[in-house]
């Protein structure tokens, strides 16, 4: 929970300075360029099953999360899973791809 909160805070955690918030706004950015997130097939069905986050809805990684690149159904924004969600959040594209800016404080909300 304490590295969640420090990700939502821009890379402050428990008043410390943990990682600057360029830092974060990276581990947020696609780093797998025009690669897609597909299906991850089991490789033992007796013991396990296949793993798809958002079913057709295009995805990428990051440094540290998986990002929907387009609204999911459930109601997740274009861009979610940048570590950042919060009222402000505005979507960006960059040389690398999707990321999140924010436009309040910095702080969770």
């Amino acid at each position: 929970l304490t590295f969640t909160r420090m990700i939502l805070n821009g890379g402050a955690a428990r008043g410390e300075r943990i990682l600057r918030p360029e830092t974060v706004a990276l581990m947020g950015m696609n780093h797998m360029g025009d690669c897609r997130v597909r299906m991850l097939k089991t490789a033992v069905p007796a013991r396990s099953n296949d793993a798809e986050f958002f079913p057709g809805v295009p995805k990428a990684w990051s440094l540290a999360f998986q990002i929907n690149l387009q609204p999911a159904p459930t109601g997740r924004a274009a861009g979610a899973g940048c570590a950042r969600p919060c009222r402000n959040a505005a979507i960006e594209r960059s040389g690398h791809g999707t990321r999140c800016n924010r436009a309040d404080t910095g702080r969770a909300e």
